[in-house]
Parts: C-alpha cells; structure tokens; sequence
C-alpha cells in the first residue's frame, strides 16, 4: 500500500474566532469518577477538508475552570446555568461562536491539537475571513 506519511498530520486551525455548532453531547463519569459533559462541537473553516473539524470537549462538574467554561456556553445559547442542571439535549444542535487555540504537548507524546479556549457571543464578528459556515451541509452521498 502506498500513502502520503503527510496525511498522518494533525489539521490545525490558526488560532482565532470560528462558527461551530454542537454536533453531540453525553453526559459521562470521568476515570476519577466525576460527573462530565462530553461534547463533540464541529468547527467550520472552508480551508481544511469537509470543511470542518471537530474537537472532543470535556466539561467536568467538579473542575471550577469548566464550570466557568459551561456557564460561558450557558450564556451564549441562552440557557439557565444558575438552574444547576443541564441536559445533553439541550446542547445539542446550537449554533456558537467559539476561539480556537492550538496546544503543544512539550512532552513530544502526542501531536499538537486544537482545543476550545472561549465560547462567544454569536454577534461577534468573525477574526478569521474564511470561518463561515457552509450554506447547506448535506453530504450528498
């Protein structure tokens, strides 16, 4: 079999603001046995193939940084955090803005990766030109 070892390389966005929506979320127990959010957000950029990417997002409930993430999300999809619940359904199919950073591992152990710093207003203007998302997303096949 022959293949491009190039292909093997992580797509990586530049760091800045993308459109993106909540493609799944479950609600799960961690190893250490917290209750999580996992969400798989699909971010759109026309330069990469299919035109997205998605990222694994873990929010779990006892981490105080998450919290302050999942109350950010909250406010953008205008949903009552202070209401102390949230279901995956309620997650699930929400348009967002979101800021993308790339992160190193200085250990040289796994590939450099895209992760979610901040979700945004949805009327923030876009900070990279090609991160609108696709008219019409139905795969055809």
């Amino acid at each position: 079999m022959q293949y491009n070892p190039h292909d093997a390389d992580p797509i990586l966005l530049s760091d800045g603001e993308y459109d993106a929506d909540i493609l799944s979320a479950e609600e799960k127990t961690s190893k250490a046995g917290n209750v999580m959010l996992k969400l798989v957000v699909r971010i759109f950029h026309a330069g990469v193939p299919f035109g997205h990417i998605l990222i694994d997002e873990y929010l779990v409930s006892s981490v105080k940084g998450h919290l302050t993430k999942l109350k950010k999300l909250c406010k953008v999809i205008d949903f009552n955090f202070d209401g102390g619940k949230i279901a995956p359904s309620d997650l699930e199919g929400r348009r967002i803005r979101v800021f993308v950073k790339t992160r190193e591992d200085d250990t040289g152990k796994y590939d450099s990766k895209n992760v979610i710093v901040s979700y945004l207003s949805n009327e923030s203007p876009p900070t990279n030109e090609t991160s609108a998302a696709p008219a019409d997303d139905d795969i055809p096949f």
